[in-house]
């Protein structure tokens, strides 16, 4: 049994599909570049951080400013390399974060304008 689709919603089926298509493609590229820094700034810190004794000591804290001070404290009293690995890899984070939700805002303004459009 075939169902047919009025051409409006066939319409609006093939270009929900072209819009993904859009949205990873635009995506990807960057993304993999990003999660490749990301990935070499972790392994460049999982060579000087014990991250196992680190969750341990962390654990043993028991409020959420007392935490905040365990970090920050860990922080500043680590290695320059490992100090720039976070500083890398919080700002590629921060970067990624920001990219990806400004490809959803561009592809949902696009499909709010192609439906305005059709009207």
């Amino acid at each position: 049994m075939i169902i047919m689709l009025p051409q409006q919603d066939m319409s609006e089926s093939i270009m929900r599909r072209v819009y993904v298509v859009y949205f990873f493609r635009r995506l990807m590229y960057p993304v993999i570049a990003e999660m490749v820094i990301i990935a070499g700034a972790i392994a460049v810190s999982t060579i000087s951080v014990s991250f196992g004794d680190v969750i341990a000591n962390a654990q043993q804290v028991s409020s959420m400013s007392a935490f905040l001070n365990y970090i920050v404290g860990a922080v500043l009293h680590t290695e320059i390399g490992m100090q720039l690995s976070l500083l890398v890899g919080a700002g590629v984070s921060v970067f990624f974060i920001w990219k990806i939700s400004r490809t959803i805002s561009t592809v949902r303004g696009t499909l709010g304008e192609a439906r305005f459009a059709q009207q």
